[in-house]
């Protein structure tokens, strides 16, 4: 048996000490880099050259805020390519105009994300959402991109971690990772003797590694000179603005009469109402706005996870809630026997068997009635996939054989006319066929949601 190789604990010391250099280095970039807030300018009304989405960048520390999105969509309607109409109390509708202008990259996106959910031409503000929480992310991240990338072609701001910086911090990880295969003599690590001091350094030089990795995707903005006069003046006009009581209170409707004014309210955080007006986040699991029915209007979705039976096939369920009967039967007859009672511990025991069976049966009875009902019965279910969502369950599908056993899969098939949907139970390679928004056809079983297969 080979022996264990002994590093050297000078030069693991040292590589300690290059690794604590290595993140002094990186808290003084980012002390030295971090964008300060600017003294404000005087108070203004003048709007500046910068649009909405680059002033909110600018205002926040050069860091966009979400509220940059509805803010451009009020920015979209002051130019006169959407329409926002108010048709009662908290209820207002976009119009794509149809009218054409030279638009920025994420003004674009935002448009065309706009006639993508609508009908018509036409969407209710609620409805804007820009998808399930990964898709809505992945939008974000791409106009937020966008705008940065306008911020800095207009010279107002650079990235925080620039190339230099990120390749002095991939440098130092090289020296590290040299210093440390220096100490343990280019030798596997499994093949040296451990130590505290080896098991830190190699901790610690990992964590460096993730850093370095960390700060080169990232795309945080720090200031140049033109942005931070440009922010200060932009913090004057958001002053100006917080000063009018009119804006905090303002419908976007109201960009009417205030034209781009509301939307830099809106951008600055002066115009808060206009902003929850307009979500346009990731989109409700329970809730959802759909014009399959020709007219715009809004469901709720249920998705049964405690409903016994729902999604199995009948016969199924009518074995496993056979089963259950027979054992919640027994379990009650059993703990209901006048022996031993007199006991008070055997006396509590069996009030909780009892209970015990009474959801046994409770659970079972009805999958017994409805796997049954079920056995000859079906329906054909068309429409509009609205919602499709995964749901953690400890009890997968008997059949299930792949990576997700410990997930449910549901798909809410819009028919046209029920304000209430209850999502239908499926199997992850029906799942993965059906996805949001596509159209299905299907044959359900019309008590247990069993579906029995798609229909040709």
């Amino acid at each position: 048996m080979n022996e264990l190789y002994v590093p050297d604990e000078g030069l693991l010391w040292l590589t300690a000490a290059a690794i604590a250099g290595w993140f002094l280095f990186l808290a003084s970039i980012w002390t030295v880099r971090y964008p300060r807030r600017p003294r404000p300018d005087p108070e203004t009304t003048e709007l500046g050259a910068e649009t909405p989405a680059v002033a909110n960048l600018l205002a926040h520390r050069f860091k966009a805020t979400r509220d940059a999105v509805p803010a451009t969509l009020v920015d979209l309607a002051a130019r006169g390519l959407v329409e926002i109409e108010d048709r009662g109390i908290g209820d207002f509708y976009c119009r794509v105009t149809g009218r054409s202008a030279e638009l920025l990259p994420y003004e674009r996106l935002l448009l065309d994300h706009l006639r993508d959910v609508s009908s018509g031409g036409v969407v209710p503000a609620a409805a804007l959402t820009t998808g399930p929480q990964d898709r809505s992310k992945a939008w974000w991240g791409k106009f937020r991109d966008e705008v940065v990338a306008d911020t800095q072609s207009r010279g107002l701001s650079r990235d925080l971690w620039d190339k230099r910086v990120c390749g002095a911090l991939f440098l130092g990880c090289a020296l590290i990772l040299l210093l440390f295969e220096l100490a343990i003599g280019f030798n596997d690590p499994e093949q040296v003797v451990s130590s505290g001091l080896m098991d830190g350094v190699m901790v610690a030089g990992l964590a460096a590694f993730c850093a370095a990795i960390a700060a080169a995707a990232s795309k945080r903005q720090t200031s140049t000179d033109a942005g931070d006069r440009a922010a200060a003046r932009w913090l004057g006009v958001k002053r100006a603005l917080e000063e009018s009581p009119s804006f905090e209170l303002l419908p976007p409707s109201g960009v009417v009469v205030w034209e781009r004014h509301l939307a830099y309210a809106a951008a600055l955080g002066a115009a808060p109402q206009s902003i929850r007006s307009l979500p346009m986040g990731a989109e409700s699991d329970t809730e959802a706005w759909t014009a399959s029915s020709g007219e715009w209007r809004k469901v709720r979705v249920r998705y049964p996870r405690l409903r016994p039976g729902w999604g199995r096939h009948p016969l199924l369920a009518l074995t496993i809630g056979g089963i259950g009967t027979y054992l919640g039967y027994n379990i009650i007859r059993v703990a209901t026997r006048d022996i031993g009672f007199h006991d008070t511990w055997l006396a509590a025991a069996g009030t909780v068997a009892t209970a015990l069976g009474i959801v046994v049966l409770a659970r079972s009875l009805p999958q017994v009635a409805l796997g049954f009902l079920d056995l000859f019965s079906k329906r054909l279910v068309t429409g509009t996939v609205l919602r499709a969502r995964t749901r953690w369950s400890p009890v997968p599908y008997l059949s299930q054989r792949d990576d997700s056993e410990s997930l449910r899969f549901f798909v809410a098939i819009d028919d046209g006319r029920s304000e209430s949907l209850t999502a239908y139970r499926v199997k992850p390679s029906l799942y993965r066929a059906l996805p949001q928004g596509s159209m299905a056809e299907l044959e359900v079983t019309p008590n247990l949601g069993y579906v029995r297969r798609p229909s040709a």
